[in-house]
């Protein structure tokens, strides 16, 4: 079995973050008595879109880098890759409600599409 420390840390630390995440979740639902929707609070809707935007971008970027790391691409471009990543998650959290958000977004998903063309290439061309 092939030793993926990268993938291994990264996804450990998704699936904290995702706990982390639905805790937030959860505790603001019980704060204003939302058991389903957001009964309009802009808090719980903050909270509920930045769960589901780790969860819609995150497995995705995963995979890429689990697919890279069996492929051999260095240790430095895969944590410099998780690092442009998680760069971008944490740029997205603290500017939701912000017109830089969108910064956010590009460093979460130009690593993710990095990964799967340079992977593309090794598989095809490599």
């Amino acid at each position: 079995m092939p030793s993926l420390p990268v993938t291994a840390v990264f996804v450990t630390f998704y699936a904290i973050a995702l706990f982390i995440m639905v805790a937030r979740v959860g505790l603001r639902r019980k704060a204003v008595l939302a058991l389903h929707g957001d009964k309009q609070d802009t808090e719980l809707h903050k909270r509920i879109r930045i769960h589901g935007n780790l969860t819609e971008t995150t497995p995705a970027f995963a995979l890429t880098l689990l697919i890279a790391e069996l492929l051999d691409l260095g240790t430095l471009w895969l944590w410099l890759a998780v690092a442009i990543f998680l760069f971008g998650r944490v740029w997205h959290y603290h500017h939701f409600n912000s017109s830089k958000r969108g910064i956010g977004m590009v460093f979460t998903l130009l690593p993710g599409i990095l990964l799967g063309a340079w992977s593309i290439y090794a598989s095809l061309l490599g």
